[in-house]
């Protein structure tokens, strides 16, 4: 979860080296004042490096995560 806040309402793009997310692996969720990231079945393919950028008009920030998975998603 990233928290953010502004007005009027950011823009929110989440990116996965440098492309659009694959809907079918990635959600996103976004609120008036933050946006998570769920990857709900995470294996080690989906590591590498998420951007996220939040804009409000003409004024920008973005943020790089770097995204390891080290073992398989154990389900009880």
């Amino acid at each position: 979860m990233i928290p953010f806040q502004g007005k009027p309402r950011p823009v929110v793009t989440w990116l996965r080296e440098g492309k659009s997310l694959d809907p079918a692996v990635v959600t996103v969720r976004n609120s008036d004042k933050d946006t998570i990231l769920f990857i709900r079945r995470a294996e080690r393919d989906h590591s590498g490096s998420y951007q996220v950028r939040v804009q409000i008009e003409n004024i920008e920030d973005t943020a790089t995560i770097q995204l390891q998975i080290v073992g398989e998603c154990v389900r009880v």
